[in-house]
């Protein structure tokens, strides 16, 4: 069984990679029914995920961890300015522990200081790779400084 359990896993994260989609978990499950899967290795497998991102550990004096989150809200006018598929992404981000509060913050407020109106799912996608990769450049801000000075031997100390 273990080995189907790794298979859903990997079948869900094949569709979210090749479709740049994140289904809700009827039509997850739906899909995994119609190729073969049953009820109980479904379970398994959505349990398996939700330890795994539980027990995963944030990056270094970054945020809480995600066991520690709350529900995410949305306000009236948050809601106003993303659509349900880009509420749908950001809540799942939150929930599996890859935005904290701040990052989650400053994308809303980035999509809200758009002048455009609505923003699309692909432009809320594009805000949170920026917000994300603007994270990982932190934990290499000494690198980047002896880059920009010039100071090679730094980085070998």
């Amino acid at each position: 069984m273990r080995d189907r359990v790794l298979a859903i896993v990997n079948f869900i994260a094949q569709y979210v990679f090749e479709k740049n989609e994140f289904l809700n978990d009827d039509s997850i499950i739906q899909e995994l029914i119609s190729v073969g899967f049953n009820l109980d290795e479904i379970n398994a497998a959505f349990s398996w995920i939700e330890n795994l991102s539980a027990e995963t550990l944030t990056i270094e004096g970054e945020g809480e961890t995600p066991a520690n989150h709350t529900f995410r809200v949305f306000s009236a006018e948050e809601k106003n300015a993303l659509s349900l598929d880009s509420q749908g992404l950001l809540s799942r981000l939150w929930t599996l522990g890859l935005v904290n509060a701040d990052e989650m913050d400053e994308i809303i407020s980035n999509v809200l200081s758009m002048n455009d109106g609505d923003a699309t799912l692909q432009d809320v996608k594009a805000l949170v790779a920026i917000t994300l990769f603007s994270r990982t450049l932190k934990h290499y801000d000494r690198e980047i400084e002896c880059l920009l000075k010039d100071e090679w031997s730094l980085l070998y100390h």
